[in-house]
């Protein structure tokens, strides 16, 4: 008994050894964006925007693409101060596929045919949708959900530029990048242009829920293309939820306004190309 209790506490403080020393790393690499850095300007825009509409909704074309592939014509509304969405998903010759109603949490199907798509990844998805509630649904069309800030460690960095062993200036390559924050699947670029990098934690059916993200910001004439890569991790160990959320949108000083919304499981991807959004 006493050796699986010693075992125990050398586990334990390996652990908690092992975690200073990577944090120790994560301050040296990643360093928190300061006032006066343009992205925080452009946040600040998506959070203000996000719940402004006096009529939110939006209309979009709908593709999954996996073992089976095809698109469907989707629109969706949100009521009641954003804690109510409905949705519906009509096929080519305006067949209804999938209706839905969003109350709060509680999920609703309103068609008949409830399962547009009968394998695990869609159910998982659907699960992960109705667990951030109608408000929540919003968060990640508006763009919002890699900038909701709760803890300490939340908040927005870049990678800072580190010394090799040959004392060469070098920028964090893409496997070094990818192990900051176990993004390990997402899609890095342009690291050597400031590329900015965001933890953020939400809120899952009473459980906390990290959000690491991978943000492209690119200037044109009026305003910023934004394109953020996003993976969700819980538990003590951050275990990796295996779903990546991806959000493409513009923002300017007058609007924030999303293009695409794409979700990523091991087997499938779930395409939304947003045609209207208000």
């Amino acid at each position: 008994m006493k050796k699986k209790f010693f075992k125990i506490i050398v586990f334990i403080s390996f652990f908690v050894l092992f975690s200073s020393c990577i944090s120790l790393k994560l301050k040296k690499e990643l360093v928190r964006v300061d006032s006066k850095d343009k992205i925080l300007e452009i946040i600040n825009q998506i959070q203000i925007k996000c719940f402004s509409s006096k009529n939110p909704q939006f209309f979009a074309d709908f593709t999954i693409d996996g073992k089976e592939k095809f698109s469907l014509q989707m629109e969706g509304v949100w009521k009641n101060n954003y804690n109510t969405f409905n949705s519906s998903a009509l096929g080519p010759l305006g067949e209804d596929y999938l209706s839905f109603e969003l109350n709060g949490y509680d999920i609703n199907y309103l068609s008949e045919q409830h399962t547009v798509y009968s394998h695990q990844s869609f159910e998982k998805i659907s699960s992960f949708l109705s667990g951030l509630g109608s408000k929540g649904l919003r968060n990640i069309f508006c763009g919002r959900l890699p900038f909701q800030f709760v803890s300490d460690e939340d908040g927005v960095f870049y990678v800072q530029e580190i010394q090799d062993k040959n004392d060469k200036k070098e920028i964090l390559n893409k496997k070094d990048a990818e192990s900051l924050l176990s993004n390990k699947n997402l899609n890095l670029q342009n690291i050597v242009n400031k590329s900015y990098f965001s933890r953020s934690t939400i809120n899952l059916l009473g459980r906390e829920v990290y959000v690491n993200s991978y943000i492209s910001v690119t200037k044109n004439n009026n305003g910023y293309g934004i394109i953020t890569n996003s993976r969700f991790y819980y538990g003590l160990f951050a275990k990796d939820s295996d779903l990546e959320l991806k959000w493409v949108g513009f923002v300017n000083s007058d609007v924030v306004v999303p293009t695409s919304v794409m979700f990523r499981t091991a087997y499938d991807v779930f395409i939304i190309d947003i045609n209207e959004y208000f």
